[in-house]
């Protein structure tokens, strides 16, 4: 066989720098997404369980309940995916020089989903109390205790009026409320039968004791 002439050899196509050129912006745009997806699994668990935690806060409805619960087990699969595409964007070759500046704020949206989920927790484990005293006298102070001891006092309640408060209750068992007015003895009951600290999906939101004119005590979970 002939080796091939100078002339067919300089008629070879040679490697065209266009292709590398096409390759490297290729890179660069799909490593553009990545910032953009990070950020996305930050912002989505994030806005989902503060509106969520609020929502389930004032109506503890069953779609809340359920929303809730995905969002508090999904959450940190979504953040972890988030950290994942942050740490291919950084540790590539083809990143810009200023890919740590780009990462930054999804990386702070996506470390803020934990103290968040923690708030809401926080948030939704306390108890709405609302006491209303339709009696003629005046009710010094309620004293609700939990099941570790801890004694939440509410009052005092003039005639008429309805006191409501925000309480937290540690523990697992019941929750006894104590009422104390001037010249009367003072009387009691179980507020909540029971409560299982940790189980927000099962455990009553709202709390409302009610005295009447005969002073009689009705006490209502809800």
């Amino acid at each position: 066989m002939e080796p091939p002439s100078v002339d067919q050899q300089e008629s070879r196509p040679s490697p065209s720098p266009l292709g590398y050129a096409d390759s490297s912006v290729s890179n660069h745009v799909r490593l553009n997404v990545y910032p953009q997806v990070a950020l996305i699994c930050g912002l989505l668990p994030l806005i989902t369980g503060t509106l969520v935690a609020g929502l389930f806060t004032l109506h503890r409805h069953a779609s809340f309940q359920v929303i809730g619960a995905l969002t508090l087990f999904a959450g940190p699969f979504i953040v972890l995916v988030g950290l994942f595409a942050l740490l291919m964007y950084v540790g590539s070759s083809y990143a810009p020089k200023n890919k740590w500046r780009r990462s930054l704020t999804p990386f702070l949206i996506l470390l803020a989903n934990f103290p968040a989920a923690a708030a809401c927790l926080w948030l939704v484990e306390r108890t709405h109390v609302t006491i209303h005293n339709h009696s003629p006298q005046i009710i010094d102070m309620v004293v609700l205790t939990d099941p570790l001891g801890h004694t939440h006092r509410i009052g005092p309640i003039p005639p008429g009026t309805a006191e409501r408060s925000w309480v937290r209750f540690m523990g697992e068992g019941s929750v006894t409320y104590r009422l104390v007015s001037q010249g009367q003895s003072p009387a009691g009951g179980v507020a909540i039968g029971f409560r299982t600290p940790g189980l927000i999906l099962i455990d009553a939101g709202h709390l409302t004791l009610t005295v009447s004119h005969d002073g009689s005590i009705s006490v209502r979970e809800h």
